[in-house]
Formats: C-alpha cells, sequence, structure tokens
C-alpha cells in the first residue's frame, strides 16, 4: 500500500495518517519490520526537511535563514529523494511530498512563483508524478480537506508550535490543495472531509472507499489476516 496524504495545515492528515498506519498493519500486516521513525515520511514543510532525528531550533533557524533559491534545491532534492525509481511493491506513508511544496513554496518560502514553465528547475518538477505513475502506480493520493472554520478552530484550540499557515490565508491555501489535488496526474484519488467526522469515523471512510485502488498484494496479506484469524 502506497499512500500520499495532501492537505492544509489542521486538515487533520498527519493524525489520519497514524491512524491508517494501525490500521494496515491490523488488516494486512503492512509496514512489517518497518522502524517507527521511518513509518511515515512527512518532512516536506520548511524548516522540518529532515529524517528523524529531529534538527535541532538551531538548525531550523539556519535552514529558515537560507535563500528562496536554496530553500527550493534542497526541497526538490528532497522531493526526489523519496519518489521510488524500482517497483519494489513496498508499503510507504508519506505526507506532502511535491503538492505541500507547490502550495507552500509560493506563498510562504517565496520560490517557485516566480519561476517561468520552462525552466530547466520546472523540467524537473513537472516530472515528479510521471516517476510515481512509472515506478509506483498503485499509489494513492488522499486529498484531507477541512472547512475554514474547521480550521480556524482547530488552530484556537490546537495550535502548532512551528505553525506555517496563518489565519488569513486559509481560504486561499484550502482552495490551492484543491487545485493541486484536481491538478494532479496521479490517477488514483480519494477525498477525506474530516470537517465534522472523529478519526475513528474517517479511517471507516477511507476503508469503505479504498477497495477500487487496493493491489493484488494487499488483498492477499487481507485474505491471509483474515484466514489466520478465522
Amino acid at each position: 500500500m502506497r499512500l500520499l496524504l495532501v492537505g492544509s495545515e489542521y486538515a487533520g492528515a498527519r493524525t489520519l495518517a497514524r491512524a491508517l498506519i494501525e490500521w494496515s498493519r491490523e488488516t494486512m500486516d503492512a509496514f512489517a519490520g518497518v522502524p517507527d521513525e521511518y513509518l511515515i515520511h512527512d518532512h516536506f514543510l520548511m524548516p522540518k526537511i529532515s529524517h528523524p532525528p529531529e534538527l535541532t531550533d538551531e538548525e531550523h533557524e539556519q535552514i529558515r535563514r537560507l535563500s528562496p533559491r536554496v530553500k527550493e534545491m534542497i526541497q526538490r532534492h528532497n522531493i526526489f529523494y523519496h519518489i521510488p525509481f524500482t517497483t519494489s511493491g513496498a508499503d510507504s506513508m508519506i505526507i506532502g511530498l511535491h503538492i505541500e511544496d507547490n502550495v507552500y513554496g509560493p506563498l510562504y518560502f517565496d520560490y517557485l512563483a516566480d519561476l517561468d514553465p520552462d525552466d530547466p528547475i520546472m523540467d524537473t518538477r513537472n516530472l515528479f508524478e510521471t516517476w510515481i505513475n512509472q515506478f509506483a502506480p498503485e499509489t494513492v493520493l488522499v486529498l484531507v480537506k477541512a472547512s475554514p472554520d474547521a480550521i480556524r478552530n482547530r488552530m484556537a484550540e490546537r495550535p502548532h508550535k512551528a505553525g506555517v499557515v496563518q489565519r488569513g490565508d486559509i481560504e486561499l491555501v484550502l482552495r490551492r490543495f484543491e487545485e493541486e489535488f484536481q491538478r494532479s496526474a496521479l490517477p488514483n484519488k480519494l477525498v477525506i472531509d474530516t470537517t465534522n467526522t472523529t478519526v475513528e469515523e474517517s479511517v471507516a471512510e477511507f476503508t469503505r472507499r479504498i477497495g477500487p485502488f487496493l493491489t493484488d498484494r494487499d488483498r492477499e496479506r487481507m485474505d491471509s489476516i483474515d484466514a489466520d484469524s478465522g
């Protein structure tokens, strides 16, 4: 199972990702043998751009002070590194990747917006999804969304230590994620709206709708778990 979850900060993608890891482990023994720190790849939002162990606050500040050109280059290389170039069939849970970068890069980090469509940098970025479709066509793109009011309420009730989205940008950010989702060339797509649902209800909705995108290997593993439990 390969999942790419995207969505505005506070929409719930990261919470849902953790719950889906547990669901996939229970139902198909997915992610077997994967160390906990590598279960979810969630480091495509400046300045958190590294695998564990986490960078220090001082290192985060050093990243913030980098030029837009260098920030874009780091993120491009970071994204490239996480695109599969072999058809391994391995389980994968990624949050954000190129779609998050496309939304937040020009809005908060001063890059991408001024790049010409024919710029060589864009030539590379435009191939990201081509490579995903070529080497990991089973990837499912999941847009996790919530209403503007829900985002505002969550932001007020549980503010993130290093939050990125600003209150005045909520509608814009939600629209941009929707645009990137609709524009994406990845064919396997789901939308999960968390506005008025619990995590358990969101997982239940996901399980009801993921069926058409399960691979033969996913189904075989599920059947094996069912047989063992029976």
